[in-house]
């Protein structure tokens, strides 16, 4: 209805059993993906959009950060886009609810004394709702995290979705060593 987009294109590939009388059903649906594909690369060319690099950007980016992670302030949930899986354990905090996953990351013992207090405000569900209401700058903390027997820098960007509203309260939350 307009709310979220301004339009809507559709890729698809279609293969006839009357060109194809010999293809398997198998082949045929490879063959319609690969139609797919191509009549999506037509469709960004005609637009004169090159989507080439996208993959190899997408995967650098994924790669400079230990995790990326989803976020809905609203209905306190999240999906994980990127995270190795030994970080998800209840010792690290992990949960269901991004919270509860925040403040017992928080208080699970990896983070410098110094650094704990500061970290469990700016990660307060409640305190991110109020300041991305009024801003639309990410926020940023710097840490020292445990990593083995040493504490080693860490930064967490929280940066609000392009689209983030009252009604859509998404954050992307990512988080390196420095």
């Amino acid at each position: 209805r307009g709310k979220l987009v301004d339009s809507l294109s559709l890729s698809y590939g279609c293969v006839l059993r009357l060109e194809y009388p010999d293809l398997s059903l198998h082949d045929m649906a490879i063959l319609a993906d690969k139609k797919m594909y191509e009549s999506k690369s037509l469709h960004y060319r005609l637009k004169g959009i090159d989507r080439r690099g996208q993959q190899g950007a997408h995967k650098a980016l994924t790669d400079l950060y230990s995790k990326i992670v989803r976020a809905n302030l609203k209905n306190d949930s999240y999906q994980i886009i990127s995270m190795d899986s030994s970080e998800q354990t209840s010792k690290q905090g992990f949960t269901v609810r991004i919270s509860e996953w925040l403040t017992g990351f928080g208080k699970s013992g990896k983070f410098h004394q110094d650094n704990v207090e500061e970290y469990l405000k700016y990660t307060d569900i409640e305190f991110m709702r109020n300041y991305f209401a009024e801003n639309k700058e990410p926020i940023r903390l710097f840490y020292k995290r445990l990593s083995g027997e040493e504490y080693k820098n860490a930064m967490m960007e929280i940066v609000p979705a392009n689209d983030y509203s009252d009604e859509n309260q998404n954050v992307f939350i990512y988080m390196r060593y420095l």
